[in-house]
């Protein structure tokens, strides 16, 4: 932005009374901070506003990135008001309202706006709106037009994340399976196939997914996470996960989740015992991912675990309770932690700790059942 506030001024004597040079100019002020040239440059941008539509469909990405809805409402507003023909202008003007949230104007804009252009990504953008405002089937009904006009990967990927998060995993799973057919290298439509096996209870088929989504993707973290979340519930070889995730550190060997998600491998076998060796190893790289990510609540929870089964209680309560500091809510640390302070002997802090678990744990259970609230995070973490 500093390189940009030069090249802007430069250019002032040679566009100073074109809109694009003062949109551009608010752009990059507002993201320096300094919000009253800003709004100065974006008043006089107004009363110089263009008629290009290319123009509108250059300035408003630039509003999106920087999350200027309100500016770029105001800015909008008067395109779509000036230039009634350009789908740029009504297209940015629903963005607008929806990330201002004005999902009702935005559905306004959008409907009358699909009156005369027919697109893809209004549709798309549509059924947004509509999944903000509750209307579920309208939502689907969109996203399902908008994979009709262009099946592209995206597109069918948040049809197919609708039913998702609606749990309409029949219906989520067929729209993954046809996306495949035309874009077999997706690892996102792997991700979201995988999720429906795993919401079906098919967790060796959702392992055998989620491997083809790693190996899509082989730097996309979403996908080992959830790899290894899967890996202890499926039966069957164990090598193949453990393969995938050893190639995933040894290529990343300072990234805490490549070293998170090894350790997992190696302890959480599901068909074996890890030996001594793994164990050792699970420990160090659990260690080792704790270094590169101290607040990291996942990491230190499962070392603090780790650590108590080998019985050396002490450490496992530094890293449960820097676990619970990193995550307040952490319902399992809680109930781990309560235990590990009794193994040590601090008995008034285990039951007052064991009263905190109780306490969130109805919490938990009164909104879902264990499954349930483990699929629930599965497919949040999947929205793009």
């Amino acid at each position: 932005h500093e390189k940009a506030s030069k090249l802007l001024e430069a250019l002032e004597s040679h566009a100073s009374q074109r809109a694009e040079y003062y949109f551009l100019l608010g752009l990059n002020t507002k993201a320096l901070g300094h919000d009253a040239a800003a709004e100065n440059a974006f008043r006089q941008a107004l009363e110089r506003i263009p008629s290009s539509p290319e123009v509108y469909a250059t300035l408003g990405p630039m509003f999106i990135q920087l999350g200027l809805y309100a500016e770029a409402i105001t800015v909008f507003e008067r395109a779509h008001e000036l230039n009634p023909d350009s789908y740029e202008a009504a297209y940015y003007l629903v963005v607008a309202y929806q990330g201002a949230g004005q999902p009702e104007k935005a559905r306004a804009i959008a409907q009358s706006a699909l009156k005369r252009w027919e697109r893809a990504d209004l549709h798309h953008l549509l059924g947004e709106v509509n999944e903000q405002l509750g209307s579920y089937v309208e939502a689907v009904n969109h996203f399902q037009r908008a994979v009709e006009l262009e099946p592209s990967e995206r597109n069918v990927f948040d049809l197919g994340y609708e039913f998702l998060v609606h749990w309409s995993w029949d219906a989520a799973f067929a729209v993954f399976q046809k996306g495949l057919e035309l874009h077999p290298k997706s690892e996102w439509l792997w991700l979201g196939s995988a999720t429906a096996y795993y919401a079906q209870g098919d967790y060796t088929r959702a392992i055998e997914a989620f491997l083809e989504a790693t190996a899509a993707a082989p730097d996309n973290v979403i996908a080992y996470r959830l790899l290894v979340a899967t890996y202890p519930l499926a039966g069957g070889d164990s090598e193949a996960v453990q393969r995938r995730l050893r190639q995933f550190q040894k290529e990343h060997p300072d990234n805490p989740w490549a070293n998170y998600c090894y350790a997992l491998a190696l302890w959480q076998i599901p068909d074996r015992r890890p030996s001594q060796a793994e164990l050792t190893e699970a420990t160090r790289l659990l260690q080792r991912a704790v270094a590169l990510a101290p607040d990291m609540p996942e990491a230190h929870y499962q070392l603090g675990v780790l650590l108590s089964e080998q019985g050396q209680w002490p450490e496992a309560v530094h890293n449960l309770e820097a676990a619970i500091r990193s995550k307040a809510d952490y319902v399992e640390a809680h109930y781990r932690l309560a235990l590990a302070y009794q193994r040590i002997g601090n008995s008034e802090q285990a039951r007052a700790m064991l009263a905190q678990y109780r306490k969130l744990k109805n919490e938990m259970d009164s909104a879902l059942d264990r499954r349930a609230s483990q699929t629930t995070k599965f497919i949040y973490s999947l929205k793009r």
